[in-house]
């Protein structure tokens, strides 16, 4: 294939040792012959560890003492791998295609104005599928994702459960911003590409399959969930615009939901119990947000890099000992 850029393949992990590999055996199937992987493994008790250090020695693994959550882990690995390009990837996810990440780098090498390429696929408990693509507010899917005509669709965001980007705008941008720990980062991230004057592209060939856990609305989900939507709209949205935009985000979301309710039964609210989960949980996710509202002033007016604090971090892969706290 010749020289190839070198693609640092980065993937936080929590307690899915029998996932992480599946996904790991997705990667090494792939043709590009230029890439590194690390694993930063959030105090995972399943034996992740062991099983990456004994299957896989090659991997630069990480260890943390405790969960750090997705963001901080992402901006930790930017900070220490070696690549031109960084693939984010969920440890739950399966590569469809062998020539994936070489489709993913000479597609976005192809176009200076493509910020980060991807695509995720949801795999459903009876084993359907539906692409996701955000658009608008809107999450639009669709059933037949692997027709011909599906390439480079440009949306507002990419999950990053399955996201390639050049390194330098990772760097540029500061990286995730880590009050959203998890749900609404890549949101984040995606605008923040769009306000570089990119895009954020999806393509049939560079997707990745990842489960959707079918399940009730219990108070913690329905909170995770309203706190970093709030979040989202008072970091990135005029404050003359935070009800206008909030109203369309969910109504867009439910309409597209609706659509697709024989499938996504955590959508649907059945029952006192999840309608009173789901409105405590937005009323607790309002207070949090009301609550931290200085943390908050500081985002809005300090700096966005959340990358370059991990540089001076003292840490030795495969050791356990990783000092990030």
């Amino acid at each position: 294939m010749g020289t190839t850029e070198k693609v640092s393949i980065i993937i936080p992990t929590f307690n899915r040792k029998n996932e992480l590999r599946n996904c790991l055996e997705s990667i090494y199937r792939q043709d590009y012959p230029n890439f590194e992987v690390l694993i930063i493994d959030n105090a995972s008790t399943d034996g992740t560890k062991e099983m990456v250090l004994n299957e896989y020695p090659k991997i630069r693994l990480f260890c943390n003492k405790r969960n750090l959550y997705a963001c901080k882990s992402r901006n930790f690995g930017v900070a220490v791998c070696s690549g031109s390009y960084v693939w984010f990837l969920d440890s739950d996810c399966i590569i469809v295609n062998n020539d994936c990440l070489a489709t993913m780098v000479k597609l976005i090498k192809s176009d200076d104005t493509f910020g980060g390429i991807g695509g995720t696929v949801y795999v459903f408990d009876d084993q359907s599928t539906r692409i996701v693509i955000p658009k608008n507010n809107h999450f639009e899917m669709f059933d037949d994702w692997d027709r011909e005509d599906f390439q480079l669709v440009e949306c507002d965001f990419l999950p990053s459960s399955n996201l390639l980007m050049k390194r330098d705008i990772l760097l540029k941008i500061g990286g995730f911003t880590e009050i959203y720990k998890y749900l609404m980062e890549d949101n984040d991230l995606g605008l923040k590409v769009i306000n570089l004057g990119l895009k954020n592209v999806v393509d049939r060939r560079t997707v990745a399959l990842h489960p959707f856990k079918t399940s009730t609305i219990d108070f913690m989900k329905s909170y995770n969930f309203y706190r970093n939507i709030f979040l989202y709209f008072i970091l990135n949205f005029h404050h003359t615009k935070w009800l206008e935009t909030l109203v369309d985000r969910f109504q867009g979301s439910n309409g597209s939901f609706e659509r697709h309710a024989d499938k996504i039964s955590t959508i649907k609210i059945k029952g006192s119990t999840q309608c009173l989960n789901k409105f405590s949980g937005m009323l607790f996710g309002l207070a949090y947000v009301i609550l931290l509202s200085i943390p908050i002033i500081k985002i809005l007016f300090g700096s966005k890099d959340y990358i370059t604090k991990y540089y001076s971090l003292e840490c030795t892969p495969k050791t356990g000992l990783n000092m990030l706290e």
